[in-house]
C-alpha cells in the first residue's frame, strides 16, 4: 500500500507540470497532493478519493467555464465531418496571438450566441490587421462573412467523441420545450 501512494504522488508532481502553466491553481494543488502523498503517507482513503473528486470536479468546471486558456465546447452541427462530429466536445486553446491564427486550423468563434468550429482558408492582412476565411469541412461553400482576431475565440486542441450528446439533448430536448410553452 505504500508503493501506491508513492506512485499516486509521483504521478500527482508529474501532472501538475501539465497544469502549471495553464491552470495555476489547479496545478498548485496537484503539487501539495502529490507532496503529501510522498511525505506525509496519507492513510485514509476516503480522503484521497473525495480529494480527487473535487479536483476533477473543479477542472472540468474551469474547462466549462472557460477559465485558464483552455474551454471545452459541445459541437452541434455536421459542418466539420469527418475530422469533427456531431455530438463531440472539443478542447480549444484561447487565442492570446494573432500568429497562432493559421492557414488549415480550425479556430472557434462565435456566431449568433453559438460556437462555431471552422477551419481557416484565407488569411489577409489589410491595414495592419488580419482578415479570416473559413470554412466548414463539410460545407460546400466557404462561410459568407469574415473574421478579425476580435471574433476568434480559440483554436481546437482536441476531441472528446460522443460526450457533448448529453449537452445537445438538454438544449434540443429540454430547453426548446421550456421557450415553446412561453
Amino acid at each position: 500500500m505504500k508503493e501506491l501512494y508513492i506512485l499516486m504522488g509521483v504521478i500527482f508532481l508529474l501532472t501538475s507540470i501539465i497544469f502549471i502553466n495553464s491552470y495555476p491553481y489547479l496545478g498548485l494543488v496537484f503539487i501539495i497532493m502529490g507532496s503529501l502523498l510522498l511525505v506525509l503517507k496519507v492513510k485514509t482513503d476516503k480522503y484521497i478519493i473525495k480529494l480527487l473528486v473535487i479536483i476533477v470536479i473543479l477542472f472540468f468546471t474551469s474547462l466549462v467555464l472557460g477559465i485558464g486558456r483552455y474551454r471545452i465546447i459541445t459541437v452541434t452541427s455536421e459542418s466539420m465531418e469527418p475530422n469533427i462530429y456531431r455530438g463531440d466536445a472539443v478542447i480549444i486553446k484561447k487565442v492570446s496571438s494573432i500568429k497562432e491564427i493559421e492557414k488549415e486550423k480550425i479556430i472557434a468563434y462565435q456566431k449568433d450566441n453559438n460556437f462555431v468550429m471552422h477551419r481557416v482558408i484565407n488569411v489577409e492582412k489589410i491595414n495592419n490587421s488580419y482578415i479570416y476565411t473559413t470554412k466548414g469541412d463539410n460545407n460546400n461553400m466557404v462561410d459568407d462573412y469574415k473574421l478579425s482576431l476580435d471574433n476568434v475565440y480559440g483554436i481546437y486542441v482536441y476531441r472528446i467523441p460522443y460526450i457533448g450528446y448529453p449537452s445537445i439533448w438538454f438544449r434540443e430536448k429540454v430547453i426548446k420545450n421550456i421557450t415553446r410553452k412561453q
